[in-house]
């Protein structure tokens, strides 16, 4: 084939030769990519959320008449992202920066395929996830608080912090 080649390009085949035989043949190990538990550095949010917000706009292009008023916006910890998905679901027009994260959401969500058919449980788990996520980071922090509240002798404090967690 090195013979072939180098007639086509009219070169000497020991040229080619040099030349294959100079490069690495070495590939780069590139890691695995993670989903659901790592932020992306650069955009500051979880895969998953990313996930979700990708999700939900392929669902509006697909399905465009159904009614998304029921989920929550508040499960995202990005504004960007609650941004566009609230657009999405008022079936509003993202442009500008918002945009182009818009279509990298929507690439980043059509690279891990999901029939159409499973599209609303796809959302739900993501959004069961997401809600489930922000409810132990919240009973973490109320942990906290009430660790300190009783360190530091506080008992008025404490009552609060208490009826919370147990809520």
């Amino acid at each position: 084939w090195l013979q072939e080649l180098a007639s086509r390009i009219s070169i000497d085949e020991k040229i080619l030769w040099e030349q294959l035989n100079s490069l690495s043949t070495q590939l780069p190990v590139v890691p695995p990519k993670v989903f659901f538990d790592k932020k992306d550095e650069v955009n500051n949010f979880s895969p998953l959320e990313a996930r979700l917000a990708g999700l939900l706009l392929i669902y509006r292009q697909l399905s465009p008449s159904v009614d998304l008023a029921e989920i929550k916006i508040c499960v995202f910890s990005d504004d960007r992202l609650a941004k566009i998905a609230e657009a999405t679901l008022k079936n509003e027009e993202v442009i500008g920066e918002l945009g182009d994260l818009k279509k990298s959401l929507i690439f980043q969500a059509e690279s891990r395929p999901t029939d159409e058919k499973d599209l609303p449980a796809e959302i739900d788990f993501c959004l069961n996830e997401l809600n489930r996520q922000i409810k132990k980071k919240r009973l973490e922090d109320l942990q906290a608080q009430i660790k300190k509240a009783e360190k530091n002798g506080d008992g008025a404090g404490l009552v609060p912090l208490l009826e919370e967690f147990n809520n």
